[in-house]
């Protein structure tokens, strides 16, 4: 066997780790603020972005986009990669690389200034000895260009392109295959995919573009800079995520050689949120003839308003002569950088939070009420048309709730240990019950409380015997109710509180109690609860409630079922009764049976009516803990692990398949007793359920030393204004999101890449029907390019 089938061995290789440096490349590009934040906290000023690291994801806003350069074995290419690509990055003798699958492929890429052009492209096809030669037919815009009989070692084919064939905007080029071959049908390796060619890189590049951004050393006065250079009249930006409190400082900065040739010099920078919103300028800086000398004038620009927010940063300059300057770059942005300083978050007014710190932990308790299953967009708090949840809505009333939690994860498991652990799953690597065996190194809120207060009691009443087996694991006493009727520990057979029901609760749980298994498991798992918390109301305790009630089937029990759609029964040829069970649920997912219109509104209001009932039981538990005097020294947070689907992205009733908002947007609600000084408010900034662990630890006056993803929101707690990106996966499929306040990328999960992306505005269609990424490449690139980065350095816990 040659060389080629050598090769071909070992880029067929799936789940290749990329070498070294390209691994540094991309994480200086893309590494999160919060791990600069935390690496530079011993500084004085904390730099949490640099420009100049960073500038080869500058775009051009004036400057025609006239060149085009996609590097297959880079994340950010998914983007541009319309089908019949392999999800996969390979590590090949030329680095980085991904196949075509199949026998057609085709990519965008968009330019807007036609004219003719080169294209290099870097390729080597599949290769056996004695195969024949690969033809590979390359078509723009549906216009044939060129067949080429491919060399079997990797070349770089230069390809004329007629302006005539491009147009402004987006183009499609094509590329068809003589020859796909499977592996493993001929050499025996295990890899099923046909392959086709394997492609490095393609350049379109026009001989008379000019590059209007470099970066530069100069030395003004004796001093050295980097500096970020532009041409005249020509502006560039940066999308970045903007820290609380940051600052962008630079040294504005003009060539000694320049100056004569100039005067009324001026420096722009602006932020705009959206496409939408017109740019804010935070400098113009207008340099005149007594102010053009030849030393670096230092500049601070606060950009505290945009904090939490992803917002593109324009960079422009402009002078009204300077002629023979055109061409070159005469003025620029010396170590232009994000910072934030280290002294600004003790200094900052109203962070003094009046409860001792030397005996929080020992006084106050801590309850956790899980409604799993429970979705955001169906509680009335925060703005559900359907009157569901009114107890929750009171409890909300009087703590901090918010309007945009995002949760870790689509099912319990990883969703809960990222809650307990302040780390996304791809730092804590716990997805299914085989992991469970690595959380031991994994500190957690127990482990973090027992180490002020080893007699603290903890009791975890879960549905899950996953959820049982991790409660356990860290230091909970759990209970599980496993039959009917009846619990796992004799101390959970307590009786609920005696004082008067609502008539609703107290009807439906005589009907149901011996005909709806999931009901009776709810009923019981609550009343041991109930009767656990009365019996432990005077010692020092953290209890969590977890119910999975909320999920299929949906099987309300009277009155509810009807409560919300009684109109349904009365068309006789309706699929569905009073109840709707996993059989059937299966049956929709299968496409054996088609729900319409009314059918999927009649299980949002099966669903519905199963929250309304769930809702009055838990609003007993809630009285409970205020006749048992626990809310003057009890944190209370009450959430969901994950939403689920009904309908609305052709799946009925199931989770765990989609990272839409409807399996990760959650309710997140936080009370806090009287002493801490915080008072109740609606929150709409986006946050994570990784940020609840931080965020009560510090409360209790034990700041979390060592880094986690989670961060605390005593900003957001106090009325400031706070915003995170937040990182959600899903495990079958395979699938992982990056969302903020106004944009959300979905993408595949290949090995440790993500890949083949969707992107949805959030703001203008919070439904995500509208996938953006054909609009906005470039940006799902860098969104794109950020998720790999996390991926690929799990240690870092941003």
């Amino acid at each position: 066997m040659n060389n080629k089938v050598q090769f071909l061995k070992r880029s067929c290789k799936g789940g290749n780790i990329l070498s070294g440096i390209l691994f540094v490349i991309g994480a200086v590009a893309t590494v999160s603020i919060l791990v600069f934040l935390w690496i530079s906290r011993s500084r004085t000023e904390n730099v949490v972005y640099s420009f100049i690291k960073n500038s080869h994801l500058a775009e051009d806003l004036n400057e025609p986009v006239t060149e085009v350069n996609i590097d297959f074995g880079n994340p950010s290419a998914a983007p541009f990669l319309a089908g019949g690509f392999s999800d996969r990055i390979e590590t090949s003798e030329d680095g980085n690389t991904r196949w075509a699958v199949g026998r057609d492929s085709e990519l965008l890429f968009n330019i807007n200034q036609v004219s003719d052009k080169t294209a290099y492209l870097r390729c080597i096809p599949f290769y056996y000895e004695d195969m024949l030669p690969q033809i590979l037919t390359i078509a723009l815009n549906a216009q044939f260009i060129t067949d080429i009989e491919l060399d079997t070692d990797w070349l770089e084919y230069t390809i004329p392109l007629q302006a005539s064939w491009l147009k402004p905007g987006e183009n499609v080029m094509s590329f068809s295959y003589a020859l796909a071959t499977v592996p493993a049908e001929i050499s025996g390796a295990e890899d099923t995919r046909a392959l086709s060619v394997n492609f490095a890189y393609l350049r379109i590049k026009d001989a008379a573009v000019r590059k209007s951004v470099v970066v530069q050393r100069w030395t003004i006065a004796d001093q050295t800079e980097n500096v970020l250079a532009i041409n005249q009249n020509e502006a560039l930006n940066y999308y970045i995520e903007i820290p609380p409190r940051a600052h962008m400082r630079f040294d504005f900065g003009v060539l000694p050689e320049a100056l004569a040739r100039l005067h009324d010099v001026t420096y722009r920078v602006a932020v705009q949120l959206d496409d939408d919103s017109p740019p804010k300028e935070i400098v113009s800086m207008a340099l005149q003839d007594e102010t053009l000398t030849s030393t670096w004038q230092p500049h601070d620009a606060d950009l505290t308003d945009f904090a939490g927010r992803l917002v593109r940063i324009s960079f422009d300059v402009s002078t009204k002569s300077g002629r023979g300057l055109e061409s070159t770059p005469w003025a620029g942005w010396g170590e232009p950088r994000l910072v934030v300083d280290k002294k600004s978050d003790s200094e900052r007014p109203n962070r003094k939070e009046t409860v001792s710190q030397q005996t929080l932990a020992q006084n106050f308790n801590i309850i956790v009420l899980f409604l799993d299953g429970l979705r955001a967009d169906h509680t009335s708090h925060l703005g559900y048309f359907r009157p569901t949840t009114g107890n929750i809505d009171a409890f909300a009333r009087e703590s901090v709730y918010f309007g945009q939690a995002v949760s870790a994860a689509n099912r319990e498991l990883p969703a809960h240990v990222s809650f307990f652990t302040g780390l996304f799953p791809y730092s804590h690597g716990i997805r299914t019950a085989a992991d469970l065996k690595n959380q031991a190194n994994l500190s957690n809120w127990i482990s973090v409380l027992r180490a002020k207060n080893e007699s603290l009691t903890a009791a975890a009443f879960v549905d899950e015997i996953e959820l049982e087996s991790y409660y356990k694991a860290i230091g909970f006493k759990t209970y599980r109710t496993q039959i009917v009727g009846t619990a796992t520990n004799p101390e959970a057979t307590a009786a609920m509180p005696s004082e008067p029901a609502s008539s609703e609760a107290t009807d439906s749980a005589t009907i149901q109690t011996q005909v709806n298994p999931p009901l009776n498991r709810f009923l019981e798992s609550l009343k041991a609860a109930s009767g656990w918390l009365t019996a432990h109301a005077n010692e020092r305790f953290f209890m969590v409630y977890q119910t999975g009630f909320l999920r299929p089937p949906f099987t309300p029990p009277p009155p509810y079922g009807q409560m919300f759609d009684p109109e349904y029964y009365e068309d006789s040829d309706r699929l569905l009764g009073y109840q709707i069970d996993e059989k059937t649920l299966q049956k929709v997912y299968n496409g054996e049976l088609k729900l319409l219109e009314p059918d999927i509104k009649h299980m949002q209001a099966l669903y519905d009516g199963k929250l309304r009932f769930l809702d009055v039981r838990i609003g007993e538990l809630l009285k409970q803990i205020n006749r048992l005097k626990l809310a003057e020294n009890t944190i209370v947070v009450l959430t969901s692990g994950h939403g689920l689907q009904l309908g609305e992205h052709a799946l009925a009733g199931t989770l765990g398949r989609t990272l839409y908002d409807e399996e990760i947007h959650v309710p997140m609600i936080m009370y806090f007793p009287k002493p801490f000084n915080l008072r109740s408010r609606a929150v709409n900034y986006q946050v994570r359920l990784v940020d609840v662990f931080p965020t009560v630890m510090a409360r209790l006056g034990m700041p979390l030393d060592y880094p986690i993803s989670g961060l605390d929101l005593l900003p957001l707690l106090q009325g400031e204004s706070m915003d995170l990106p937040a990182i959600s996966e899903s495990i079958s499929p395979a699938l992982i999101t990056y969302r903020t306040n106004d944009w959300k990328l979905i993408g595949q999960v290949s090995g440790r890449w993500a890949v083949r992306p969707a992107l949805y505005n959030l703001r203008l269609d919070a439904a995500e029907r509208n996938d953006y990424i054909r609009k906005r490449p470039v940006f799902a690139g860098y969104l794109a390019q950020n998720i790999a980065s996390r991926l690929s350095f799990p240690d870092k816990y941003f």
